[in-house]
């Protein structure tokens, strides 16, 4: 542990005697640290009193406290805290810490924009409150951490933290002070909670209070770990490649070219070289996030989706920042002071501290979003399944649980020990052409996270044998995942369209499209079963033939299929034996933007092209009206350049054209 940062801490600071109370106001810079004149003399509730926020805009029937700890006086470092009582049962609710990661990034998000009472309004000057805030029943502590994060400050380069375990003392010290000034809250459970890089904070501190706590006056009750999405253990989460490769974000060569990055970053993490790790860990993100487009915390997203107002702009206003006690302190929503100085121990782990925790009877909740990809639900795994703890066998052979709220899939659940994993699901198609290459379900859905680890080997078991039992594996994956195999977002399949089969049954249509009394529908079962015998016979022989004979052969999936999902399609398409096998093996893969907005990727070779369809599902329909006209806009842009590249040549010219691949290929072609 470096000494200096973490020097002298734990002292709260002082304003002098209390006849020079005045002065130190003036003097201090965010006003708030007189607060603690009065707590370090013992004024509790004077000094209660003072920390408490008041006034417009914040509502009276929300009542909060904030205002800084001193965690190193050596340098001035303080840490901005903003603490709201539990709303119900105040008496016995459990008390929660929110961390925000980064590193760098200010607490205050999660305030305004996840967890906290009150959301920032599109004014950017009033509140509106948040009905599903954590501190309902839940004593909620925001802490902008490290120093240099948010409103928390250092008057000194050598007072920003360079490791977790000085992140961790400072923040066993502001906790230690907190319960100081508010001591009703000692004998509480105490839970640690935060995402992203705090999920190394939070371990760290974890652990700086079990080391403390065999010979501290003060106790903290800890009881367990809260871990969204986090970056515990960079090792296992350098594996972005194999992820975004089965959600059809890359191709098989950014794919590889990610793949090289992420292996030197590994070879340096195991050679303790950090700082060359980081770059691996950087050229991999960055590989996938030119060729994809995409946010790398939500994969549904083109670039980073925000809502509702601007709590940065909220925090400038005075009135707030005199109800807050922050005085003229600047603020850091993304300190790159704070980022930089820990940027040599980015990549190490805290693995062994999770470990130990967990072997001492704490409690350990991993929980992560479907859609993320930066600590994304499949590498996490990765770190769930290394770990070395006294119910690891148990957690290896665990099943896996589907969690529902009012009949609706929620997510899924796995717990060994004292240790759970959850997923949370984000809740809102394509050819079936070689039955073969389609087979690879296990793989596809395991990385959706729709699946376990055990589910998987069960499946993969099934697709293994023979490949001939397509309907066991996907009845496999219904009963354990509990969503449409048409759009994984899908708690079943979407019907919100009307019904075209009770349309087309009525009589003024049936006059019209001169189909009289036939049926209609009545025989489906019966072609079903007569086609059944051949149903896993590959067509792709034909697929060769007509491609080796000049015919265009498009193929376009939806990225949320997984009855013909997109990855086990490319299985198919780099299987393919034609004339220009070698160039789509080799060929870029373009974005296909409309509007400026990201609407999927394409790829060309000779007159085969492939289309991924972003945020669509086995239909390759979009979700909104907005969605199906940008579709439509799109296939109007390329048939006019289609015109515009072709115009003036023979229509022996246009088929050479057409297969030297001088234009972007798409739909366009379908609709001639």
């Amino acid at each position: 542990m470096g000494n200096d940062a973490s020097a002298e801490t734990g002292r709260l600071k002082t304003g002098g005697s209390y006849s020079n109370f005045f002065n130190v106001m003036k003097e201090v810079k965010p006003a708030s640290n007189v607060i603690f004149f009065f707590f370090h003399s013992g004024q509790i509730e004077e000094a209660q009193q003072l920390s408490r926020v008041q006034g417009a805009p914040f509502p009276d029937d929300i009542p909060s406290y904030s205002g800084f700890f001193t965690v190193n006086e050596k340098y001035d470092s303080n840490l901005f805290f903003w603490f709201f009582p539990a709303q119900y049962n105040y008496e016995e609710a459990p008390v929660l810490l929110w961390l925000q990661g980064g590193p760098g990034s200010s607490s205050l998000y999660g305030l305004f924009t996840e967890v906290g009472p009150y959301t920032v309004a599109e004014d950017n000057i009033n509140l509106i409150e948040n009905p599903f805030s954590y501190h309902k029943n839940h004593s909620l502590i925001f802490i902008d951490n490290p120093v240099g994060a948010g409103f928390s400050y250092t008057n000194a380069t050598e007072g920003y933290v360079k490791n977790q375990t000085q992140v961790g003392d400072q923040l066993y010290s502001a906790i230690v002070q907190l319960f100081t000034l508010f001591p009703e809250l000692q004998d509480r459970d105490f839970f640690i909670t935060g995402e992203s890089y705090a999920g190394k904070y939070i371990p760290a501190l974890g652990h700086s209070i079990h080391k403390h706590n065999p010979t501290a006056d003060l106790k903290i009750n800890l009881k367990g770990l809260v871990i969204g999405d986090g970056f515990t253990d960079p090792l296992t989460i350098l594996n972005y490649s194999d992820l975004v490769y089965e959600l059809g974000l890359v191709d098989n060569n950014t794919w590889a070219q990610m793949k090289t990055a992420e292996d030197d970053g590994r070879e340096s993490i195991a050679n303790g070289n950090y700082s060359e790790a980081f770059e691996g860990f950087e050229d991999s993100l960055g590989i996938f996030e030119y060729a994809s487009l995409v946010s790398e915390y939500n994969v549904l997203y083109f670039g980073n989706e925000e809502s509702g107002g601007d709590y940065e702009e909220f925090l400038q206003s005075d009135t707030v920042r005199q109800a807050i006690h922050v005085g003229d302190q600047t603020y850091n929503d993304e300190s790159d002071m704070v980022y930089f100085e820990l940027l040599d121990e980015f990549m190490v782990s805290v693995k062994p501290w999770v470990e130990e925790l967990l072997d001492n009877g704490y409690r350990v909740v991993f929980y992560n979003g479907q859609m993320d990809v930066i600590c994304g639900y499949p590498l996490l795994v990765k770190l769930f399944q290394s770990l070395n703890f006294n119910s690891a066998q148990e957690y290896a052979t665990a099943s896996r649980n589907v969690w529902q709220v009012n009949r609706l899939v929620a997510g899924y659940t796995k717990s060994a020990g004292n240790f759970t994993e959850i997923l949370v699901r984000l809740v809102i198609g394509n050819g079936f052409t070689d039955p073969l290459t389609i087979l690879n379900h296990s793989d596809y859905a395991y990385q959706l996270g729709l699946e376990d680890l055990n589910i998987w080997g069960e499946m993969k078991a099934v697709e293994d044998e023979a490949r001939e039992n397509h309907a066991k594996t996907l009845a496999q994956f219904d009963f354990n995942a509990y969503v449409s195999p048409y759009n994984v977002l899908y708690y079943k399949n979407d019907e919100s369209a009307g019904d075209f089969g009770v349309f087309v049954q009525s009589n003024p249509v049936r006059i019209s499209i001169h189909v009289g009394s036939q049926p209609f529908g009545e025989n489906v079962l019966t072609v079903y079963n007569q086609l059944m015998d051949e149903y896993m016979v590959s067509v792709k022989p034909w697929g060769e033939e007509l491609l080796d004979n000049g015919y265009h052969v498009f193929f376009y999936n939806g990225q949320l299929d997984h009855m013909c999902g997109y990855p086990m399609l490319l299985k198919f398409f780099q299987s393919l034996n034609f004339n220009f096998a070698q160039e789509y093996i080799t060929a870029s893969r373009k974005l296909w933007t409309v509007s400026r907005v990201l609407a999927g990727y394409t790829k060309t070779a000779g007159t085969f092209t492939e289309i991924l369809v972003r945020n669509s599902d086995k239909r390759c329909s979009p979700f909104s009206d907005e969605g199906r006209q940008t579709l439509k806009q799109t296939i109007d842009e390329i048939r006019s350049e289609e015109t515009s590249c072709l115009a003036g040549h023979s229509e022996k010219e246009r088929l050479a054209l057409r297969k030297k691949s001088c234009y972007h290929l798409n739909s366009a072609y379908l609709l001639e």
